[in-house]
């Protein structure tokens, strides 16, 4: 192996953990997004239960509204479960991959 050809794969293993650490914190962004709307949904959820128990007379339409926003709220958490696990298997990558970095 020839010093150009180990520094063309070392720029090509550097530009590997570029993209790597992009998408990261793609996904990291990712999942703050997720949380924020998740907290904003609880909020929602919690204002709504509040609105039910003050409106007994419009019971029948507040929980159709408390069982959308549940569903929303389960549909972001679900969301927020599978980009956390995509940012952690690609963080778990990119610790490989500078293991490996730093045995060569």
């Amino acid at each position: 192996v020839t010093a150009g050809e180990e520094e063309a794969e070392m720029r090509e293993r550097m530009r590997a953990y570029e993209r790597m650490i992009k998408q990261s914190q793609a996904l990291r962004e990712n999942v703050e997004m997720n949380n924020e709307r998740n907290v904003t949904l609880e909020e929602e959820l919690r204002k709504m239960s509040e609105m039910l128990e003050a409106a007994g007379e419009r019971e029948e339409e507040m929980q159709g509204r408390l069982a959308r926003a549940q569903e929303q709220l389960e549909e972001a958490r679900k969301a927020r479960a599978f980009s956390e696990q995509g940012w952690t298997a690609a963080t778990k990558k990119l610790e490989s991959y500078l293991r490996e970095g730093e045995e060569r």
